[in-house]
């Protein structure tokens, strides 16, 4: 069952320009207009249907016949009343919906603590796609880059949505002030915004992220994923879309973005809801782990137990082996230090102290490297235990 809007005040918020510009871009056409009172709009791809807009907020029957303009757009966008508000409402952003399908989320709740890993997931999903619009990475590390942290401050959480259960990110977008064409000797429109760049990266790489685990699963190779991450995918992208489908239980994760009327999105290619079933996940884990496992990793937080040290005779520096826990099960990884930290992993080992050092994780013949590390420190001591 579709929501419906019948609050009057509710109703008022939204001005005659937000209307008029919704329509606009939705492909209704104003054949007849009264200044201050009225025009009517028709829209030529559904057989001429039309419909009428108040143009004055103060008069009585306005909530009404907003109301009416609201349930003709139902009808012809196969959408919820709620859902064309909440785009008319903001209609200087992209609104981006995260959908958890399921069976025990069918009357639009979900269980507290998925909720809570919904909204971690989605803010994760968010992050990866501002970074790959940045820059095309396998894997981002802990630090990432200054425009998408930037960005993830201005993003706001809109109101859940009914229909399974929504969550709605809201991301500003600076509007399109076309001129005409022909005062510029060049075309006037300018590159999008960045944050458009990254609501068109996020449904890119969902999709791609979707066509890669079908050929994969059907191949039984990783390269679809590789080749992906031109289009935005990341190990980053693919375990936030995992955690949103463990952590709601779902039997699919639908992404979708309603694009800012004010900038209508120019490249028809981009898809505008993307659904990732369960069956796929797997092979989106495995890319995941791959995409990890053999791309160097920048500022890799390596923690660990010292369980090998080697050192040449005359050498004041060394080669440790630290054993770390990854994806549930003990991995190695050598790393050379000079002096001092060699010493203090020599304690360390002595002494079962757990250790951590940051450095560039690459994948050296069948085993692991941690290259350039520095910021080694104990983590334990024995008056802990």
């Amino acid at each position: 069952m579709k929501a419906h809007i019948t609050d009057a005040t509710l109703i008022r918020t939204l001005g005659p320009a937000q209307l008029a510009t919704y329509l606009r871009v939705k492909g209704w056409e104003e054949t007849y207009r009264e200044k201050d009172r009225l025009s009517v709009w028709e829209l030529p791809a559904n057989g001429g249907s039309g419909v009428t807009l108040p143009l004055n907020p103060r008069f009585d029957d306005y909530a009404r016949r907003v109301y009416e303009v609201l349930q003709s757009l139902e009808k012809a966008e196969e959408r919820s009343q709620l859902e064309i508000f909440v785009d008319i409402s903001h209609s200087r952003a992209d609104v981006v919906r995260i959908r958890a399908i399921g069976d025990e989320d069918a009357d639009g709740t979900l269980p507290i603590e998925s909720g809570v890993r919904l909204v971690e997931s989605g803010r994760d999903l968010m992050l990866s796609a501002a970074c790959s619009a940045v820059v095309r990475k396998r894997v981002f590390p802990t630090r990432k880059p200054d425009d998408a942290v930037a960005l993830m401050e201005r993003l706001r959480m809109g109101q859940t949505e009914t229909g399974s259960y929504v969550m709605t990110i809201i991301c500003p977008v600076r509007p399109d002030l076309a001129a005409q064409p022909e005062l510029f000797e060049e075309s006037p429109h300018t590159d999008d915004p960045f944050e458009r760049k990254v609501t068109m990266n996020l449904m890119a790489a969902v999709a791609a992220t979707k066509e890669a685990a079908e050929e994969s699963t059907a191949k039984g190779q990783i390269e679809p994923f590789s080749l992906a991450v031109m289009s935005g995918v990341s190990a980053n992208l693919c375990e936030a879309l995992i955690a949103l489908q463990e952590g709601t239980e779902s039997r699919a994760i639908e992404v979708g973005c309603s694009w800012s009327p004010a900038r209508p999105i120019r490249d028809q290619r981009i898809p505008s809801e993307v659904q990732i079933s369960r069956d796929l996940m797997p092979a989106v884990e495995e890319a995941s782990r791959y995409f990890r496992e053999f791309t160097p990793q920048e500022d890799y937080h390596l923690v660990g137990f010292v369980t090998r040290l080697h050192r040449e005779a005359t050498a004041t520096g060394g080669e440790v082996t630290i054993s770390e826990i990854f994806y549930g099960r003990p991995r190695k990884i050598k790393v050379f230090f000079g002096g001092e930290d060699y010493m203090k992993a020599v304690e360390s080992h002595r002494d079962k102290l757990v250790v951590s050092c940051v450095g560039e994780l690459a994948k050296v013949g069948s085993g692991f490297t941690l290259r350039f590390p520095h910021t080694l420190e104990t983590l334990t001591s024995p008056e802990e235990d």
